[in-house]
């Protein structure tokens, strides 16, 4: 699965002292913000043209955004959700018979659960998503997920000047605030695009990303993975249906659960301490 957002992993994770070794493999969308080839050794010059466009689309959102007053807060969202975009390309709708047999095959987990768990039904729809309708209709979560971890970044960014330093700085503060919300708006992006195209339903990471009662489930992805098996694509839909209704059961019926889920990524992300 791609990196995740701001290059962290495990402590474990072998990847991490090869990238040390190898000064050119790079570190996810990290050694190469804009997916043009910098960090890698085969950087292509043509591609020059698009990198200074980004970087002029850039620069351009961020001039607009200090001139109207605005402030995009420790994350650029809309530079990641126009990354995501760009990533996933042009998407056909989802046909209407599709949806049609993702409902059906809900309603059948739904009674299938109704016999083994004591809880009621959780969902109140039943949607498929493109990965563009899994980019907008979870950015909500993601923020609130992200957002602790860019403020402590910039927060560590901004204390590491001598006190001196920032009374000069004054408005260049501000300047690097707003760079530092373009870079992981950028990571972000990337990473999000990636996702989408790999997540088969809306719970499919075991958080509650989307609506609330709303079972989505992903067909593209779905029809990926089922090329790889034996198994009907009917009973894979089945299976995934379940799995995200019971989620929702839980979800909608155990109410400190939601947030507590959230609430720990949150606080983990809050106490997350960036060596300069």
């Amino acid at each position: 699965m791609a990196d995740v957002p701001f290059g962290f992993r495990a402590g474990d994770d072998p990847e991490r002292d090869k990238n040390k070794k190898d000064p050119n493999s790079g570190s996810g969308s990290g050694g190469d913000p804009f997916g043009a080839g910098f960090g890698t050794g085969d950087f292509d010059m043509s591609q020059l043209g698009q990198i200074f466009s980004k970087l002029g689309e850039m620069f351009s959102g961020a001039g607009t955004s200090m001139g109207a007053g605005q402030s995009a807060g420790p994350v650029n969202y809309d530079l990641a959700r126009q990354l995501a975009s760009s990533s996933i390309g042009f998407v056909a709708p989802v046909p209407e018979q599709t949806t049609a047999a993702i409902a059906d095959a809900v309603r059948l987990a739904e009674t299938w659960l109704d016999g083994v768990t004591p809880l009621p039904a959780g969902t109140t729809r039943t949607v498929a998503w493109t990965p563009t309708d899994w980019i907008d209709n979870t950015m909500d979560t993601w923020k609130r997920l992200c957002d602790p971890v860019a403020q402590q970044i910039s927060t560590v960014w901004a204390q590491a000047l001598p006190a001196e330093a920032q009374a000069m700085a004054g408005p260049l503060l501000a300047m690097m605030s707003q760079m530092g919300g373009m870079a992981f708006g950028s990571q972000l992006g990337q990473a999000l695009g990636t996702l989408s195209k790999e997540v088969l339903t809306s719970t499919d990471i075991g958080l509650p990303l989307g609506p609330k009662g709303v079972a989505a489930l992903m067909p593209d992805a779905i029809e990926s993975l089922a090329e790889g098996l034996e198994q009907p694509r009917s009973e894979i839909v089945t299976f995934l249906a379940a799995r995200e209704a019971a989620h929702h059961r839980l979800f909608s019926h155990v109410p400190w659960l939601a947030s507590q889920l959230l609430n720990a990524v949150e606080a983990f992300a809050k106490g997350t301490k960036i060596d300069m």
